[in-house]
């Protein structure tokens, strides 16, 4: 069985998946789901999100929240419908066919009636290759900027270090250790609050 959940996660046949028995199968072949399809969930906050049902998986029974494209190849690319469906502008057309108050939920029936602009089929493997060449890309600036933050973590860290122990700059041996120092801070500021510590005053009694 495939569930929402399924689809957001990206995540088929993971940890808890539910069979049903070949019977039922049969029953609900209609709903079936081959690897190479690509599913919808039909209903969310927000709906629409897709995922292309693995090449590892067996054929599934999706729920009645989801929603199945079988792509005919002769005319176009999987990833690119992929891509395409997960873009802002059809985001936003599936958003304008969703209604409900505590969970929007995709009609079906104006589902079918979405347009997805497609270009020639070499048009679509171009752009294909180009999007996943960005993603590749994204990914390694990701990996750079993560290993560049653990090392300024890292140098963060050590300079402070170094601070707190006077090694930053050349020390002249003649100073006064950094702990004599805070204790004579603590004493003078101690011997500065009794010395203006006001006196209390003097009440005049007057005779009856």
């Amino acid at each position: 069985m495939v569930f929402v959940r399924d689809i957001r996660s990206n995540k088929f046949g993971g940890k808890n998946p539910k069979y049903i028995d070949s019977l039922k199968f049969d029953e609900l072949f209609a709903h079936h789901a081959k690897p190479g399809d690509i599913l919808i969930t039909k209903m969310g906050d927000p709906p629409g999100d897709v995922a292309v049902y693995p090449e590892n998986q067996p054929v599934a029974v999706i729920t009645s929240d989801c929603i199945k494209l079988n792509p005919n190849a002769s005319l176009v690319c999987t990833q690119f419908v992929f891509y395409f469906l997960q873009s802002d502008l059809f985001r936003r057309k599936v958003f304008g066919i969703s209604a409900g108050v505590a969970q929007q939920k995709v009609n079906l029936k104006k589902f079918r009636l979405l347009d997805i602009d497609v270009p020639e089929l070499l048009e679509q493997q171009e752009i294909v290759r180009r999007v996943e060449e960005l993603f590749a890309l994204a990914d390694r600036i990701e990996k750079q900027y993560q290993v560049a933050k653990t090392r300024v973590d890292k140098l963060t860290q050590s300079i402070l270090a170094k601070a707190f122990r006077g090694e930053l700059v050349p020390q002249d041996p003649n100073d006064e250790p950094a702990e004599q120092l805070l204790a004579r801070i603590r004493a003078e500021r101690a011997e500065q609050s009794k010395k203006t510590k006001p006196k209390p005053k003097r009440r005049k009694i007057s005779s009856i």
